[in-house]
């Protein structure tokens, strides 16, 4: 019944932007034929996204219509994408990931990988809104992540780190889940992109509730985090940037002040959080904002109120929805398998029914029927080599990306032992300096002992191996973490260089300590694990990771 409520104001909309749709018709129709004018169209579709996302849809849709009539290939794929955008937009997931998945078989023809990317995240996204799609969600994220990275696109990459960070923080990965947000919000701030940055501090918050609603302390500090972070999101957006992130945040802030006690601002907020869902039609807002309301009027113990808002909730539920849309992707994504596999049958059929009819007089000679058998013959134990070939090929490259990674997390402990290496030299040669020197001198080369000192601890390159470290291990820390809450960060550190299977003078040269203090670190570890004499501490974490990802 929603559904249809929403595509009835959806129809409604496009009649009231037919002017704007079709001036811009009427400039199209002064334009050549080409790439540059389906990408331009495009391009003015997407620009209305925030504001009027059915107009977005109406666009896109004209430059599909001109993309097909020009046969453009790298234009069909680029008008699906948009459209898929529009449906996202508005929370209709299955209409997003039907014209998604058209856009990425035109993205393939063409070898538009960084189109892919872009989708791969989209995809991953919508996933993530949908309730136990989880896994789901996290191997597209980390396999945009990548592919964002090597295109050196900051701006798609630190989107991807916000999801991966809401989505880690969803499944109480919350060290993880601040790790990719943190890192997010760095890009964005550089990027200067105020939305962006608004979204990561609005994603923060609703962490940070989270833990405080499955907590039985409330902590003035967490309640103080809550209200920066959501200042901070609401300061950084601009009037009419995104009224679905507005709508939010306003929730959120609606949900503060319920705790805080404080009934009338909380009310203020959410009824400002309503509105603007509504303006942005966008169902989960709505949904979100009766929520806050039922919880609101539950903690006024005004249970008609409540009762209202839980009818409201139920009627958009979105729960419901999500395990519609998740089978609707399902199916979608056999549909998008089946049709590319009938394509490729049908042009196999259309070469073989050609190459029959090239040779149809060579049927009536009997040297060209045993000529064509043994061509036949050959092309079938060619194809077959081939494809041994192939995959051949495939495992080697497999083999060699498997290679690389186990190499690149040692990279950065060779690192560290280098420039340990390098500041132990330093170090002796000070000394020696100093056997040398008269006091004043001494007191100037105790300085820059202490500042060769404080190199050994520094953290910049301890957050690149952790992020590095958990990507490949599963969020190996987060867990251990999770596991083991007495544990500090050096005790994390400690336990990633044993996972590495590095000895005591490694470790020592890595942390910056003697061996003597590495061995003390090392006992006090086993003490926080709760191992026995016995147990080998090496063949712990091993163990653990294993069961952890297994468990998981």
């Amino acid at each position: 019944m929603v559904r249809s409520l929403v595509l009835f104001f959806l129809c409604c909309k496009t009649l009231i932007a037919f002017p704007q749709i079709e001036e811009i018709s009427s400039i199209l129709e002064e334009k050549e034929p080409t790439e540059e004018t389906i990408v331009w169209l495009c391009d003015t579709a997407f620009s209305f996204l925030t504001t009027e996302a059915v107009v977005t849809q109406q666009l896109a849709e004209l430059a599909l219509e001109k993309a097909n009539e020009w046969d453009i290939d790298i234009g069909k794929g680029r008008a699906n994408h948009v459209i898929g955008i529009s449906f996202w937009q508005r929370d209709l997931y299955d209409l997003a990931v039907e014209h998604y998945l058209e856009a990425t078989r035109y993205y393939d023809l063409t070898g538009a990988k960084r189109g892919v990317a872009l989708i791969t995240m989209n995809i991953g996204t919508i996933y993530s809104e949908l309730d136990g799609r989880e896994i789901e969600s996290k191997s597209y994220l980390l396999k945009s992540l990548q592919l964002l990275r090597d295109f050196e696109d900051s701006i798609n990459v630190g989107r991807t780190l916000n999801n991966l960070g809401t989505l880690y923080g969803d499944i109480n990965l919350t060290d993880s889940a601040f790790l990719f947000l943190n890192e997010g919000l760095t890009i964005r701030s550089n990027l200067q992109d105020s939305v962006g940055v608004a979204r990561i501090h609005n994603n923060i918050t609703h962490i940070l509730l989270k833990n405080i609603a499955s907590s039985t302390d409330l902590r003035k500090s967490d309640l103080d985090d809550i209200y920066d972070h959501l200042s901070y999101a609401l300061n950084f957006l601009e009037p009419h940037d995104d009224n679905n992130l507005l709508s939010t945040i306003l929730g959120n802030f609606g949900k503060y002040y319920t705790l805080l006690e404080a009934y009338p601002q909380a009310k203020m907020y959410l009824d400002s959080a309503l509105s603007t869902a509504k303006l942005a039609e966008s169902m989960s807002g709505m949904e979100d904002a009766y929520i806050y309301m039922k919880e609101l009027a539950l903690a006024r113990e005004d249970y008609q109120d409540a009762y209202t808002y839980l009818v409201k909730e139920t009627e958009m539920d979105k729960s419901q929805r999500g395990e519609q849309v998740a089978k609707q992707i399902d199916q979608l994504n056999i549909k998008y398998e089946t049709a590319k596999k009938e394509a490729d049958l049908a042009e196999l059929e259309r070469k073989r029914v050609e190459e029959k009819s090239k040779k149809n007089l060579a049927w009536f000679l009997l040297i060209s029927a045993i000529l064509i058998a043994v061509f036949i013959v050959s092309m079938i134990r060619y194809r077959n080599k081939k494809n041994v070939l192939e995959a051949e090929l495939r495992l080697r490259k497999l083999e060699v990306e498997l290679s690389m990674k186990n190499k690149e997390i040692f990279s950065y402990t060779l690192s560290f032992i280098k420039k340990n290496q390098i500041m132990e030299g330093f170090k002796d040669q000070i000394n020696e300096l100093k056997k040398q020197s008269d006091s004043s001198v001494n007191k100037q080369l105790n300085r820059i002992n202490q500042i060769v000192d404080n190199t050994f601890r520094s953290d910049e390159e301890w957050k690149t191996f952790q992020l590095t470290f958990d990507q490949m291990h599963d969020g190996f820390f987060g867990l251990l973490k999770r596991a083991f809450p007495d544990l500090g960060s050096a005790d994390l550190k400690l336990c990633g260089l044993l996972r590495l299977n590095m000895n005591v003078k490694e470790s020592a040269s890595i942390l910056g300590i003697s061996s003597d203090s590495v061995k003390t670190a090392r006992y006090r570890l086993r003490k926080k694990l709760g191992l026995k004499t016995e147990d080998n501490l090496v063949d712990f974490l091993i163990s653990f990771e294993h069961e952890t990802v297994v468990g998981a």
